[in-house]
């Protein structure tokens, strides 16, 4: 996770999908035109949340950005493709007879647009013509609601898994040939304890992260100064759920970031 005044010093390599927070703008403002291309140019699919996605997205003159939208508040999705793989999986959601789906605990803030000609999957519950969650030009995807992860419902956090699952770039595509420190998770999968192995050429201040599949670090394994050398730290997962998650290895100069399956 970074502030947008880090943008530029960011490795985007390593990372297969590029989040936009829903506080990181506001209408016509978002950071500079130097921020917003650094991003755009590292031809990583985009996730746009809110207010946040709505700001970067007009940066870029995109439809789903501001200010072809309008405001609103709800809680729900009329969903318009049940049987689309973001409501299928990895995380099966059971769409009511109805196609209206509850996404958030109580009424959140959000952008809607009007008909579009871009991917729609979702429009806003009580405005037909109105819709919240679109995909323009296969990579770039603005989920139009505020709210914090923290308030949305079991559908609403599996919605939001299968959508990053869905646009994010291969893993193989990030990780191929660009290994610095030729890190290694053994077990991987891993059903409790785990093996990070890496060496260091160069003294150097390693920070270990790992975090879900909306970028939250969940918890820092390390972050201390260390002298050139291989390293094996042992890192525990037992606290955490089964599914997807990352392990980032980071120094003053370098990031790499590698995939670690629970399965329990």
């Amino acid at each position: 996770m970074f502030d947008t005044t880090e943008i530029i010093s960011v490795n985007f390599n390593v990372y297969s999908l590029i989040i936009i927070g829903e506080n990181s703008g506001f209408m016509s403002n978002w950071a500079s035109s130097k921020k917003s291309d650094c991003i755009n140019n590292t031809n990583k699919p985009i996730l746009g949340l809110g207010e946040g996605g709505y700001a970067f997205f007009g940066k870029l003159g995109l439809g789903i950005g501001y200010a072809q939208g309008s405001h609103v508040n709800g809680d729900s999705i009329y969903v318009l493709q049940p049987t689309h793989q973001i409501f299928t999986g990895p995380n099966a959601i059971t769409i009511p007879a109805d196609s209206h789906l509850k996404i958030y605990t109580s009424n959140t803030p959000a952008v809607t647009y009007p008909v579009s000609s871009h991917e729609v999957f979702a429009r806003y519950n009580n405005r037909g013509e109105q819709f919240i969650m679109i995909r323009e030009s296969n990579r770039y995807f603005i989920w139009g609601f505020d709210g914090s992860p923290n308030n949305l419902t079991n559908d609403g956090k599996n919605l939001m898994l299968n959508i990053i699952d869905y646009i994010k770039a291969p893993i193989s595509a990030i990780n191929e040939d660009i290994n610095p420190f030729d890190f290694n998770i053994y077990p991987n999968p891993v059903t409790q304890n785990t093996s990070l192995s890496y060496s260091l050429t160069t003294s150097a201040h390693v920070s270990i992260t790992i975090t879900n599949m909306m970028g939250q670090v969940l918890k820092t394994v390390l972050n201390l100064y260390q002298v050139p050398g291989r390293y094996n730290i042992p890192a525990d997962f037992s606290c955490f759920p089964q599914g997807i998650y990352y392990v980032t290895l980071q120094t003053d100069k370098e990031t790499f970031c590698e995939k670690v399956i629970i399965s329990k």
